[in-house]
Parts: structure tokens; sequence; C-alpha cells
């Protein structure tokens, strides 16, 4: 998947949520927190 592909579909996620009253106020690359790889982003 194209990075603008994916960015794109971000914004209509958000854009969705928004419409629906709710709001988002950050995105994560990975929901688990203290998870730690090397061979993709997280949030060491």
């Amino acid at each position: 998947m194209k990075t603008s592909t994916y960015a794109q579909y971000l914004v209509k996620y958000l854009k969705a949520m928004a419409a629906e009253g709710i709001s988002i106020a950050y995105l994560t690359p990975q929901n688990e927190l203290r998870h730690e790889s090397d061979k993709y982003p997280t949030l060491r």
C-alpha cells in the first residue's frame, strides 16, 4: 500500500468518526504501548 493511500484512509476514518461525534486526539503506530520490535515501528 502506498503511504499516500494509507494517509488518505486514515483521514477518511478520522472524518467519519468526527461525523459520529467521536473525537480522536492522536493515533499511534501500534496499540501495545510497551512492545518493542526492530522489524517495524513501535512505541519504545
